[in-house]
């Protein structure tokens, strides 16, 4: 059991000072299976549990029932491949992945005022699904390359917005699902080169050069 009393520095909206309580149980297990085809081909599908913490809410502005929200939790499952070629020289890894999370943490605007009323919730169900693919590869001494894409399909399965509640098109409910999750992106593309030798003319000393791209 976890609790906060915020006397000595915070009070609510009505000149109380602001306290909160709450309980959280968590758990989490991993199960994982690999076949290696090859020396240097190997299959993986995995299932595991993820938790984050639930916390406290200490805007002033905010109801008493909002003051603390539970832990998301979320099943992430995961299939694919990791792949050696050409002596090592060549990476290839792809993966499909899935992400059904429950309670997700998102942050809403209370009713309960027009300012210092931002305050976590859970948004009842989310899901992501998509696909990573990368690339490493060495094609000489001293030069590294790296390339890799992502495909995230992430949105909102069951969610009502209190931020969205007078919107037209979502009043009165303020119901998002099915619109894409905040701050994610769908595509992204991070590219990568490192280089690095020897100075011929001094014995024992080295140079190396690196730039990364990232495109989301």
């Amino acid at each position: 059991e976890v609790g906060w009393n915020f006397t000595k520095f915070l009070l609510d909206r009505t000149g109380r000072p602001i306290t909160a309580e709450d309980a959280w149980t968590l758990w989490t297990p991993r199960l994982t299976a690999d076949w290696r085809v090859t020396d240097r081909v190997m299959l993986y599908a995995s299932a595991a549990k993820g938790v984050k913490s639930g916390g406290f809410n200490t805007m002033a502005n905010i109801f008493p029932e909002e003051r603390s929200f539970g832990p998301e939790t979320n099943w992430t499952y995961e299939g694919g491949a990791k792949t050696a070629w050409f002596d090592g020289r060549l990476v290839a890894n792809a993966a499909l992945f899935w992400v059904d999370w429950t309670d997700q943490q998102v942050v809403a605007a209370s009713a309960a005022g027009t300012n210092n009323n931002f305050y976590t919730n859970n948004a009842a169900r989310s899901r992501s699904r998509g696909v990573e693919i990368d690339l490493t590869a060495a094609p000489a001494d001293g030069v590294d390359l790296r390339l890799a894409y992502t495909l995230a399909d992430a949105e909102f399965r069951d969610y009502q917005d209190p931020d969205y509640v007078t919107i037209t098109g979502f009043a009165p409910t303020g119901d998002v699902s099915g619109l894409a999750l905040p701050r994610q992106s769908r595509h992204q593309i991070a590219a990568g080169l490192d280089l690095d030798g020897d100075v011929a003319a001094v014995a024992g000393l080295g140079w190396f050069a690196g730039a990364d791209w990232l495109w989301q």
